[in-house]
């Protein structure tokens, strides 16, 4: 009984451990499209996201999908504080800027653009985590669809 439960922890622990990085790539495509929403990348940024996280395997031994609640605190839950912290997102934003010299000028102040994505993450990520939680998998149109809704 004792071999049971480890393995349940590991298999939980596992996938805790690789959400924490996809979820870091999908916010940073999430905030190109939200500070650049007519670049022409928009779609192949689209794309990435939803080839970064569109299925989850059923958790050893329960033989079940992690609940969306589960899947929210193993990935944005893991983000949402430095998100909304003004003095990170300036270096996302300067990350942005270095990266992208065709950038319009940016006529938003930090707390805004905390708040505002922070919205579109949280929003994102409690559909996701929904979607996963009852199927395993979602279809890349549907990420398509929400991340369209959202920026």
């Amino acid at each position: 009984m004792r071999l049971f439960v480890t393995e349940l922890a590991d298999s939980k622990k596992d996938l805790e451990r690789s959400l924490k990085p996809i979820t870091d790539n999908i916010i940073w495509h999430l905030f190109k499209l939200y500070l650049m929403p007519d670049n022409i990348n928009r779609n192949h940024w689209k794309r990435e996201i939803a080839s970064f996280l569109n299925k989850v395997s059923k958790l050893t031994g329960s033989n079940k999908y992690p609940t969306a609640k589960q899947l929210y605190v193993w990935t944005y839950n893991k983000w949402w504080d430095v998100i909304t912290d003004t003095s990170y997102m300036k270096v996302m934003v300067s990350n942005i800027l270095d990266e992208y010299t065709d950038i319009e000028e940016i006529r938003k102040t930090y707390p805004q653009i905390c708040e505002e994505f922070n919205f579109i993450c949280e929003s994102y990520f409690k559909w996701l985590c929904e979607e996963l939680s009852g199927l395993g998998i979602v279809a890349r149109v549907d990420i398509y669809n929400k991340i369209d809704e959202l920026v």
